[in-house]
């Protein structure tokens, strides 16, 4: 296969505010995120070919997006009132139903397994699987400060973004469900590394995630091998470069589009006057 490359790049909204990392799930026709307003975040959508966004009515006083399950069935959302890191966790059902706690267990950031029996979810120590009730749960990797949990399509591998408090790295790492094989999934690429945020193809033959380097956010991916005989391709490929920075992709359910959070930085010049104290 040839290596995936962009070949136009389309704006599908204007004027709202994805909130955080975490911010966009599709079911194939319709794209879902948080969007942040006064400090409160609500549930919106939108179509895949772009338009305006509308807001979905929850019972959760601050519903943040976490994930959606391949059957675009259900959310699954923390209650965010205020600025903790943990919070609830709730499962809510996309058309009908009322919001459902996943035990008592509160989570920095969670995610589906593909079969939705299961949820990945991270603490400040580490990684946990729980089941959808919040029973049975159990701890998959002890470290610090991970974030963004997401299981492969075929549910045989997890991979995760942490941060290093430390030396302020970001960087991916891999794990299997029953917690063997921890280690980071690109060690060496980036020094120092500043990788987050990775999400499958549904097809599973794509990892994709934004990197930033030289101060630009760009995304990339990774082929992952797929069938007998076939050799994954661990170099990853760039698929944006600028001047638009790119955050938290999401390959589209087809396989044939990637849905971005795109930001453009600007600034201005500015004067101090000394007699005013002030900027002008």
């Amino acid at each position: 296969l040839p290596p995936p490359r962009v070949l136009r790049i389309v704006q599908l909204s204007t004027g709202i505010r994805p909130s955080g990392l975490r911010a966009l799930a599709t079911d194939g026709l319709r794209i879902y995120f948080s969007e942040e307003q006064a400090g409160r975040y609500s549930l919106a959508t939108m179509s895949v070919s772009g338009g305006e966004p509308a807001l979905i009515s929850t019972p959760i006083q601050s519903p943040f997006l976490e994930d959606i399950p391949p059957d675009g069935s259900e959310f699954l959302v923390t209650d965010r009132p205020d600025s903790r890191l943990e919070c609830p966790l709730y499962i809510v059902p996309v058309v009908g139903g009322s919001a459902r706690r996943v035990g008592n267990i509160e989570v920095g950031c969670a995610g589906w397994l593909p079969d939705r029996t299961k949820i990945l979810y991270v603490r400040p120590d580490g990684l946990y699987l729980t089941n959808r009730d919040g029973s049975g749960t159990r701890k998959l990797a002890s470290i610090p400060y991970p974030y963004w949990p997401r299981a492969s399509p075929d549910g045989k591998l997890i991979r995760f973004s942490q941060w290093d408090p430390k030396t302020m790295a970001h960087s991916l790492w891999q794990v299997a469900p029953d917690g063997t094989g921890l280690r980071p999934l690109l060690p060496g690429w980036n020094n120092p590394p500043n990788e987050c945020c990775g999400q499958w193809s549904a097809d599973g033959r794509y990892f994709v995630f934004q990197s930033t380097r030289g101060g630009v956010t760009s995304t990339w991916a990774i082929r992952e091998s797929v069938g007998f005989l076939r050799r994954a391709g661990i170099e990853p490929v760039r698929l944006t470069d600028g001047p638009i920075e790119t955050f938290a992709p999401l390959v589209s359910r087809d396989g044939r589009k990637v849905f971005v959070i795109g930001r453009q930085t600007r600034g201005e010049l500015t004067r101090y006057d000394a007699a005013a104290r002030q900027f002008v």
